[in-house]
């Protein structure tokens, strides 16, 4: 599919699948009872009062969610014909290729006072993956569609 990066698409299409991420995570954290919380994970370091932490992380999140549907719009050429497959799957391939990142879990003060749960965890790691399915199915089917993909 020519055509390349469509900057309107990525960002609408990077917001929608941001805030089904952040739902999805909200869902997850009460349904297993574990804190990680990526909000508060990137915020953390943006506020002196930790209880702002969740809604300055709201910032980089939303920025990294565009970030990755620029991405997307950029490959778009080479991925699966189906929005709805060629989203998920490089939410996931960028979750796995990041993931080693969290190896450095031990630098922030969130996550050593326990107030943010462990991401170097299989379980964590697992938890992470319905989090990037919602996002890259919103991201991916809302991109095609503005840029009339399908």
């Amino acid at each position: 599919m020519a055509g390349g990066l469509n900057l309107k698409a990525a960002i609408v299409a990077g917001l929608a699948g941001g805030a089904v991420y952040v739902v999805t995570a909200e869902i997850d954290n009460r349904i297993t009872d574990v804190n990680l919380d990526d909000l508060k994970l990137l915020g953390w370091p943006m506020v002196e009062d930790k209880s702002h932490a969740k809604v300055a992380g709201l910032i980089p999140h939303f920025l990294f969610s565009i970030g990755l549907a620029q991405v997307y719009g950029i490959l778009r050429g080479r991925l699966p014909r189906q929005g709805w497959i060629a989203g998920p799957a490089l939410a996931i391939v960028e979750n796995t290729v990041l993931y080693p990142v969290s190896a450095l879990e031990n630098h922030h003060d969130g996550i050593r006072t326990g107030q943010i749960d462990r991401y170097q965890t299989l379980n964590a790691y697992l938890q992470s993956i319905p989090r990037h399915i919602t996002y890259g199915l919103t991201m991916g089917v809302i991109y095609d569609r503005i840029t009339r993909k399908v």
